[in-house]
């Protein structure tokens, strides 16, 4: 079966149709003072370059690609939809790169899908309620990071107890890294629930001054 032509899927609808986006328009995603959208430059303006850029660096920073942050970024500060092709002309990304991008961007759930009044492709969102974006990646990225690593210590346990070579001294640093991992799961868990990321009990590990595990023992 033939293809239908991606350039109809592509188009943007016309200024003329005076629609913005239909039922499935949800203005707490887009943010207040939206308006429809309208011809625009296909080049980003320097202060668009700048904050794409920026942005990028700290998704980048994150663990994150920085395109993924250059995306969002464009979606969130124009407070407006862009479809894919548009993405692809402003920040100058191959077709490809686009769709993975926001498929990626889509699955963390910070950035959203939507249909427009007159026009056959999807436009793109961001996602403006920034607590609960980073929330939501905090909890699948960390989460997992955090549950990986306590089992990798948990091995290095069993096998440190079996070296009659480890000292005193080194069985108390191990500890401090089990308690360095328990305090981290602590800090994260209160960001999920209060917004709050306090890591002051984790700098204090190695200053000597632990509060330890209270569910371990010396």
């Amino acid at each position: 079966m033939t293809d239908k032509p991606e350039k109809q899927e592509d188009s943007f609808p016309p200024e003329t149709t005076g629609q913005w986006p239909d039922t499935h328009y949800n203005s707490n995603i887009v943010g207040t003072g939206a308006h429809p959208p309208s011809s625009v430059n296909d080049q980003l303006a320097p202060w668009e370059e700048s904050v794409t850029n920026a942005i990028g660096n700290v998704i980048e920073f994150w663990g994150f690609k920085h395109n993924h942050g250059r995306v969002w970024a464009l979606l969130y500060i124009n407070e407006r939809t862009f479809c894919a092709s548009e993405i692809q002309e402003k920040l100058k990304l191959s077709k490809g790169a686009v769709s993975m991008i926001v498929r990626e961007l889509e699955r963390w759930k910070v950035v959203h899908r939507i249909r427009v009044s007159g026009s056959a492709s999807w436009h793109f969102v961001a996602e403006t309620d920034l607590t609960s974006m980073i929330a939501r990646v905090v909890s699948e990225r960390e989460n997992s990071l955090i549950a990986m690593t306590k089992n990798d210590l948990a091995e290095a346990e069993k096998k440190l107890l079996q070296d009659k070579n480890v000292t005193p001294g080194i069985k108390k640093r191990f500890k401090r890294l089990n308690n360095l991992v328990f305090l981290a799961e602590q800090a994260t868990a209160l960001f999920l629930k209060s917004a709050h990321l306090d890591i002051s009990s984790i700098f204090s590990i190695f200053k000597g001054r632990s509060s330890d595990n209270p569910n371990s023992k010396e």
